[in-house]
């Protein structure tokens, strides 16, 4: 059996599996030969295995196994276990020191004591200050300077001790290097016909491959987004991928095939309890992606046309490949990814898109207007979700999310806080006072008046919606009744929403300042005012 010297021609990455491929080329005498790519990895997923070849031979049986090998220890692992048995020694050395520092202190201390405790032969001995004051001194000097040796020795102990840890945590990492290891083998039987070159390409799954999307997001003054899509790559497949092609692919081979059954859906009706969860405004409302059946005002509008691949991707420089149900970008250029787990980012593409600016604030909750950006994905492939990094004319401003996201969807993204459109949220006024009469049951009324005052001190007209809401009602006994705003049907500037949230619509001139004024007051028996939830009575 020949063994084959082989090399990673190329790499396809999926969300947590990759598939190599390997290259080998051999020359052949006629008849029946057997050959076998060796030193695989032993992560190797055997049903994924796959042989193919170019040239005069016909391919028999193949075969897949695991081999145990002998890997001896290379010149990199003994100067790793020569620095580790180095460390070791220094180590030592400096705890010997300082044990034999910490021993002299010792000594002197005891004849400190024995000179100052009284015996019979000194009890009676006058006290002479001169011999006092230059013991005193000797004892003061001696002990600083034991004082500076250990502590120098504690330091010099701290950091073999690390360096010690740090070897041994390496060696660990490399293994026994005597052992015997366990690697896959692949052997084919070829029936070659004529004596020359044979081309053998082996294609394989091994699990512990990843990549992920993280995006760099630039906005400018310009009114326009450029969108880097990129892939943080890392692998611990046992074996490092060298100067290969590299394609990144948003398929999922381990997700099962079959569409799945549906199984009984069971329900059943909760014992009743006193308080009940209801749900509240969203920090994040303002960024949501509201689905109506209705057009916006003005009408539908027809979507985005698709830009052009050859437009999308000149910075990008990858080439696409669109599959029935997934995307596979191909990397231009050849790529390394070690087997460390350490991460390699490779560019996907680079590309600009119209955007639409618009500030939002719910300042009962944060008192600050974000600015969000509305995009349309404009490209033929998804976005998969990941992390973005905003930058604002040239200014990283915030890390935000970006959904999965179909071609032709609209998206929005949070570009952070600006500080030039001020937001201040303020209690003007609570108050409680009775109701009722002689004829009616006594309430009680607790009226609450707040105060949301915006100022734009941007040199351009902005326009910011501002969210806040009114409490819900669980109970026909418990009255909630908006005072201010006036309410009698949704305007342009102001509209209520479900789950009584208000929206203001304001336009700020440069340097305009507006206050809204939003008052509500709420009703209950007085007998029940201890027990309401959500507010104290």
């Amino acid at each position: 059996m020949k063994i084959l010297s082989s090399h990673i021609n190329s790499v396809t990455v999926f969300p947590s599996v990759a598939e190599i491929t390997r290259l080998a080329k051999v020359s052949l005498p006629k008849g029946e030969s057997r050959v076998a790519f060796d030193m695989l990895p032993d992560t190797l997923v055997e049903k994924s295995v796959q042989v193919k070849g170019q040239g005069k031979a016909v391919m028999g049986t193949v075969k897949i196994e695991k081999v145990f090998h002998s890997v001896e220890s290379d010149a990199g692992k003994n100067d790793l276990m020569d620095q580790a048995l180095n460390a070791d020694e220094q180590l030592r050395i400096a705890m010997d020191k300082v044990q034999r520092l910490n021993k002299e202190k010792t000594f002197i201390d005891n004849i400190i004591i024995k000179v100052t405790s009284p015996n019979e032969k000194s009890k009676d001995a006058e006290l002479d200050p001169e011999k006092w004051a230059k013991m005193i001194s000797f004892y003061q000097e001696k002990l600083e300077t034991l004082d500076k040796f250990i502590l120098a020795a504690e330091k010099e102990k701290v950091k073999h001790q690390d360096e010690s840890d740090k070897l041994k945590a390496m060696l660990s990492q490399i293994g026994n290097p005597q052992a015997k290891k366990q690697k896959f083998r692949v052997s084919v039987v070829l029936d070659v016909l004529e004596t020359g070159d044979v081309g053998l390409e082996l294609s394989y799954q091994v699990p512990g491959a990843r990549w992920f999307p993280v995006y760099d997001v630039r906005v400018g003054s310009d009114k326009k987004v450029n969108l880097a899509y990129q892939a943080m790559v890392s692998q611990t497949s046992g074996e490092d991928w060298e100067n290969a092609d590299l394609k990144i692919s948003t398929a999922r081979p381990k997700v099962q095939g079959n569409l799945p059954e549906l199984r009984p859906f069971y329900i059943e009706i909760e014992s009743t309890s006193d308080s009940k969860v209801y749900p509240e405004l969203a920090e994040d409302m303002h960024l949501t992606k509201r689905v109506s059946n209705r057009p916006p005002s003005g009408g539908a509008s027809a979507p985005a046309p698709l830009l052009k691949l050859d437009e999308m991707l000149k910075q990008a420089k990858v080439t696409v490949e669109a599959g029935a149900t997934s995307v596979t970008f191909v990397i231009t250029g050849k790529q390394t990814v070690k087997c460390d787990g350490s991460e390699e980012k490779v560019s996907i593409f680079s590309g600009e898109f119209p955007v639409e600016l618009k500030y939002a604030s719910v300042p009962s909750r944060q008192p600050y207007a974000y600015l969000t950006a509305k995009v349309t994905n404009a490209t033929e492939f998804p976005f998969l979700p990941g992390e973005a990094n905003v930058f604002l004319d040239g200014n990283f401003v915030a890390v935000s999310k970006l959904k999965q996201v179909a071609p032709t969807e609209e998206f929005s993204l949070s570009l952070g806080i600006d500080e030039n459109l001020r937001v201040e949220y303020k209690l003007m006024n609570e108050f409680d006072k009775e109701g009722g009469n002689l004829f009616s049951k006594k309430t009680v009324v607790k009226s609450f008046e707040y105060q949301i005052k915006l100022k734009n001190f941007k040199k351009t007209t902005e326009e910011i919606t501002v969210w806040d809401q009114l409490p819900i009602s669980q109970n026909e006994l418990l009255k909630v009744q908006l005072i201010e705003p006036v309410y009698k049907e949704d305007t342009n500037e102001l509209k209520k929403e479900e789950g009584e949230k208000l929206r203001w619509t304001v336009v700020l001139k440069p340097g305009e300042e507006r206050v809204i004024v939003f008052k509500y007051s709420v009703e209950v028996p007085q007998e029940l005012k201890g027990r309401v939830i959500g507010i104290d009575f």
